[in-house]
């Protein structure tokens, strides 16, 4: 199959579109079972989803995310998405619909899976498929035609099993007509907001003593325990590493690769913006004007003083247009490809890029090389010497770790050996711990042993630490005296919110009796707004996030403009009244019909597969086989 595709290559394309093809399937592995001895996670019917199927799902899935998130992916927001799941649903989803669309005959013939191949933009080359580059970029991911090939098979059954199960999807006009409205009718609306804030609350022991009784579970203090701890610094253990000249050699030799430096150029650039929603005679304007410093630059003049006169780069223009060295994928691929393609002193013809016009100067270029081990003898001293200590302090926290074992004590462990123990007070998983600090794998892991074990060495970022758990105090609820200040503001602000409550109400019954939303307002001295017109497409600011008050703003009508009840926004009351209405105008449903069908079509196709998945799934004989998935 395919074979006319599997020829050498020797073209090369950035790593953003290989990762294009490859994101179809990245939860996909293929049906090789060579994998059957490997653990077994899960069952679906007949067939087994691997660990190591698993592994790669999740760590696909992972690399996703830290693509999109990039270092704000903490711990906390992946246990929020929780990966693992998410990973292990999909694997199996996957292979329940692949042995579904495999009974119904929907499997693509070859002619159907070489088309689609053929189709796919990043394989072609001046418009027509390229089976060079076509498997070079297989080859740069990792995948063999075959491999690629069954993957494409499997698409191909699944949108057919897809069209199947949603083609009886459909969107009556009244839907269109309804949704329509629902998003673009708007309003206007007079309301007042009650800050509790601005309430004084007269302090009242007794009371709060009583509230503290009442919400005792709020101030339940979590576990805590005291830890016996001995750390083992890697920095310690650099101090007495020497690597011989032969180790520097080895590890050069064995890891040439990361001395690898790319070609490098230093350009200088001339930058004139195009605004994203330029016309077409704003951008002729502006290439204009760039043509013109082009051939200013062409004819000889300072370069430096062209960019610091005319280029709209705020980061470069007063540096006279001065990039740095950087490398191909530094910069957006139509600059790299000009920068590149230049000998030092070339000015280039406008390039066009995401960002406008470039003109672009090359002042040096270093060509891709090997450093040589002269140059790297420093950086590779401290990495072995690095390696080696984590190496030394593995084995001197293991043995230390045996013997507390043995002696059922860090403390007598730390004296006979003559090592510096810490002693933390009691504390709580989240607090941080003497010698650590804030860790929270290994506080986890500190929290999981029973009382007076010894733990084995865990890793932090400054070296080994071996604690051993010295008491645990239970969860418990604190004497009213030690949480009184605290008692004391939460009761306040309860208080506060209560009687700005009561105040919201009152307004209400007064405005429902007919009094003036505003006069009242004056008269008590809260803050009146009205809005302009808004609807729930484009809200008004100050409402926006609160589906709660939308809902009850959009349910009123002209007989009934007033809410049952106010509405609580940011800590804040609200009681408004709708004071006008307008409905969204038929000549924009007429233009946009078919958006809002396509729109709605989309959705409707998209619940209807939901509940079809969900209810194979229930039929299927779907099993986790370990615990700790289940």
């Amino acid at each position: 199959m395919l074979s006319l595709m599997r020829k050498h290559a020797t073209s090369w394309l950035i790593k953003v579109a290989l990762f294009l093809i490859i994101i179809v399937f990245i939860f996909w592995g293929g049906y090789s079972y060579t994998a059957r001895r490997a653990s077994l996670l899960a069952k679906v019917n007949d067939d087994y989803i691997t660990i190591t199927e698993y592994n790669k799902a999740y760590d696909n899935l992972l690399e996703n995310y830290r693509r999109r998130f990039g270092s704000s992916l903490s711990e906390e927001l992946l246990k929020t998405l929780n990966l693992r799941k998410k990973a292990l649903d999909m694997l199996i989803e996957r292979r329940l619909l692949a042995s579904i669309a495999q009974e119904l005959g929907l499997m693509p013939t070859a002619e159907e899976i070489r088309k689609s191949i053929e189709a796919y933009e990043i394989f072609k080359t001046n418009g027509h498929f390229d089976p060079q580059k076509y498997d070079m970029i297989l080859r740069r991911v990792h995948l063999s035609p075959e491999a690629f090939e069954s993957q494409q098979s499997l698409e191909l059954a699944l949108n057919k099993l897809r069209k199947i199960v949603t083609r009886n999807a459909k969107v009556s006009d009244k839907e269109i007509s309804d949704y329509f409205h629902f998003k673009r009718d708007e309003v206007k609306v007079a309301y007042v907001l009650i800050d509790p804030k601005k309430f004084k609350v007269k302090e009242d022991p007794d009371k709060i003593e009583q509230f503290f009784e009442e919400n005792k579970e709020k101030y339940r203090e979590p576990e805590k325990r005291k830890f016996d701890l001995v750390m083992f610094r890697y920095s310690d253990f650099e101090k007495k590493v020497n690597p011989t000249e032969g180790e520097i050699k080895f590890y050069y030799d064995e890891h040439k690769r990361d001395f690898y430096e790319e070609k490098k150029v230093r350009a200088r650039h001339i930058l004139f913006k195009i605004p994203p929603k330029a016309s077409k005679e704003e951008q002729e304007k502006i290439k204009k004007k760039a043509e013109e410093v082009l051939k200013e630059a062409k004819e000889g003049k300072d370069f430096a003083e062209l960019a610091k006169k005319y280029s709209e780069d705020p980061g470069s223009a007063r540096k006279g247009g001065d990039l740095g060295f950087f490398t191909y994928k530094t910069m957006v691929k139509p600059f790299s490809e000009v920068a590149f393609s230049l000998k030092p002193g070339e000015i280039s013809d406008l390039v066009k890029t995401p960002f406008g016009y470039h003109i672009i100067k090359v002042e040096e270029v270093k060509d891709a090389k090997t450093l040589p081990l002269e140059e790297v003898k420093d950086k590779i001293i401290k990495k072995v010497k690095r390696q080696r200590a984590k190496d030394l302090a593995q084995e001197a926290a293991a043995n230390f770790a045996d013997l507390a074992f043995s002696l059922e004590s860090v403390e007598k462990a730390a004296k006979e050996q003559k090592l510096t123990m810490a002693t933390s007070g009691l504390v709580k998983e989240s607090d941080p711990l003497p010698l650590v600090g804030r860790q929270p794998k290994v506080s986890n892991s500190l929290f999981s042993l029973d009382e007076k074990e010894v733990s084995q060495p865990l890793e932090t970022s400054q070296g080994l630490v071996v604690a051993q758990v010295v008491e645990i105090q239970e969860p418990q609820i604190p004497e009213f005296k030690t949480v009184k200040d605290k008692v004391k503001k939460d009761w306040e602000k309860a208080e506060q919110k209560r009687l700005a409550e009561e105040k919201a109400r009152e307004l209400l019954d007064a405005i429902r009796q007919g009094k003036d939303i505003k006069k009242i307002a004056e008269r008590e001295g809260l803050t009146f707004k009205e809005t302009d017109w808004f609807s729930r497409e484009k809200p008004y600011s100050e409402f926006a996030g609160n589906m709660k008050l939308f809902e009850s703003i959009f349910s009123r009508d002209k007989k009934n403009p007033i809410p049952d009840s106010p509405v609580e926004v940011r800590g804040k009351w609200v009681v408004f009244k709708v004071i006008d209405w307008k409905p969204a105008s038929e000549d924009k449903l007429k233009k946009e019909r078919e958006k809002m069908y396509s729109m709605l079509l989309m959705q409707k196709q998209q619940a209807l597969w939901d509940a079809w998945l969900e209810q194979m799934k229930k039929e299927a004989d779907i099993e986790i086989l370990k615990e700790e998935f289940k």
